[in-house]
């Protein structure tokens, strides 16, 4: 048996015990509860269909956990000395960092640096225009921003035609090395479409370090356990002629993935790099946070409900066609159903019928993407900041339950999936301005307390005040505050896993040489 039919059978055998697993798990809370009183059992089969996808969900990253473990590590190819023509294409809305584009422009070969600039306010546009006169730099801006992030990339695709035959493409906080360039075209080969890099959180103190540990723990995983690797939107070098053959970015929320999806249907590959490592700012504040998490979770549900056929009927392997379309089928369906397992939990408890292992459970698979960091930290005998991290972090997600059904209703009401850019600021608003953005928290909490009351359910309470109250205490916590500091004890990660960038990443901006600006209307 070859190697490709090996893993796929391996694949196959994967996705069965997924399906048995979770099954399982279902059916022992319908069977523990059938024969309760009144509504227990049909309260069972609700907590038990609602707490599915979660478990799910944590089957499913162990088991992406398990396949990158089994991975070799691929060689690095040594870089070539020169490259072909190639720019370095930053998106920009009102989020521009003259010191940023510096460090990605500061290559060790000739590269041009490409502003996309969808800024909408003069003070953003003022900051590119400034850089622009002081560098080289072409900045392209458009009458509109619609397509958002990949409306941007076509139309620099219309606009620079064959001017360059590659893009590396980069975030406005984005850093790379200075030989990043040079790295990524080192893994190109025929019927390479895409070389990714690797995103990293630039260190930071406090609930930053722990929001840029959390999606930067399950990128590292579940990208190389994949079948095969996605597009990651940023950190990566895209062939021109590639992308102009798919048509262009497809306009999703999600549109890395989406672009994942034509590139693979089209023949092409998508190969990683992760020496190639590019500094980027984890969100600055839980506002941030809430706002990146929000766009993933809207993102996911347009992709499944707009190209989810279009996944299905793609000529590529079934096994990637199930990962894209079950990566993202599980984001919404584990925020309805946790919002149904978390009512109907708290009414099996108020009956005495709940679960008791159910629980566990749960949390298991709600920690499940950070499995990789608390075994490290158990192995290091760090006990206590492993148990800190475990607790802190599903409460945390779970403060965004409330948040993300409000979006997942808006796009069912049928408006469109809204592209939010992450805040690079902190939070400027008053204690009124904080509580206007957790008003629908208030409002369930203030629900749930009138419907336990009247209902006879006090064990309904917990159940929903905790990620209730948890998303209104840290909408209110200050910026610097005490509790920020406390969680810099806890999970130092992005200052460790930044460490592996080379110095000169971080080193501050390096001058380039003036010349004349050109900006694209």
């Amino acid at each position: 048996m070859s190697s490709h039919a090996a893993a796929s059978r391996f694949r196959v055998l994967i996705w069965w015990a997924i399906a048995l697993a979770v099954a399982a798990a279902v059916a022992m809370v319908v069977a523990g509860t059938a024969g309760g009183p009144g509504l227990v059992p049909a309260l069972g089969w609700a907590f038990a269909l609602g707490s599915a996808p979660i478990w799910a969900s944590g089957v499913h990253q162990l088991v992406l956990m398990a396949l990158a473990a089994r991975r070799g590590v691929d060689p690095v190819p040594p870089p070539p000395a020169s490259v072909p023509s190639t720019a370095i294409v930053m998106c920009t809305a009102d989020d521009f960092d003259p010191l940023r584009a510096g460090e990605c422009a500061a290559q060790d070969v000739p590269v041009e640096l490409v502003i996309l600039d969808d800024s909408s306010t003069e003070e953003g546009r003022s900051r590119v225009d400034l850089f622009a006169q002081r560098h080289p730099a072409r900045v392209i801006r458009r009458g509109d921003r619609r397509g958002h992030k990949a409306g941007n990339l076509d139309n620099a695709l219309s606009v620079l035609g064959d001017r360059y035959r590659f893009w590396v493409l980069v975030d406005a906080d984005q850093t790379l090395p200075p030989d990043a360039v040079r790295r990524l075209h080192a893994r190109r080969e025929p019927g390479v479409a895409i070389v990714q890099g690797r995103p990293v959180p630039r260190p930071a103190p406090g609930l930053p370090a722990l929001l840029g540990m959390l999606p930067a723990v399950h990128l590292a995983v579940s990208q190389r356990g994949r079948p095969a690797s996605w597009f990651l939107g940023r950190v990566a070098l895209v062939d021109v002629a590639a992308l102009r053959a798919v048509g262009g970015v497809p306009w999703r929320v999600v549109e890395d993935v989406a672009l994942t999806l034509e590139m693979r249907a089209a023949g092409y590959r998508i190969v990683d790099a992760p020496e190639v490592a590019g500094e980027e700012d984890a969100p600055v504040d839980y506002r941030a946070f809430r706002v990146q998490q929000l766009k993933y979770v809207e993102g996911a549900f347009e992709l499944v409900t707009r190209s989810g056929s279009r996944a299905l009927r793609a000529p590529i392997p079934w096994s990637e066609r199930a990962e894209i379309l079950f990566a993202h089928l599980l984001v919404p369906m584990s925020v309805a159903g946790g919002a149904v397992a978390v009512v109907a939990g708290g009414a099996l408890a108020s009956a005495h019928a709940f679960p008791t292992w159910a629980g566990p459970v749960s949390m298991a698979a709600a920690l499940a993407p950070l499995a990789a960091e608390l075994v490290r930290l158990v192995r290091c005998g760090r006990w206590a900041r492993a148990v800190a991290t475990a607790t802190l972090v599903p409460v945390l997600y779970a403060s965004l339950l409330v948040a993300s059904l409000g979006v997942l209703a808006r796009v069912c009401a049928g408006r469109a999936a809204r592209f939010r850019v992450t805040p690079k600021g902190p939070a400027g608003f008053g204690i009124r301005g904080r509580l206007v953005r957790v008003a629908p928290e208030l409002v369930v909490g203030a629900l749930t307390i009138g419907a336990a009351a009247a209902g006879g359910m006090p064990a309904l309470l917990p159940a929903v005040l905790i990620p209730v109250g948890a998303a209104v205490a840290l909408a209110l916590a200050p910026a610097h505050g005490s509790a920020h500091r406390a969680v810099a004890l806890i999970s130092p990660f992005a200052t460790r896993m930044s460490s592996s960038v080379p110095a000169s990443t971080r080193s501050a901006s390096r001058t380039i040489a003036p010349a004349a600006s050109r900006t694209t209307a």
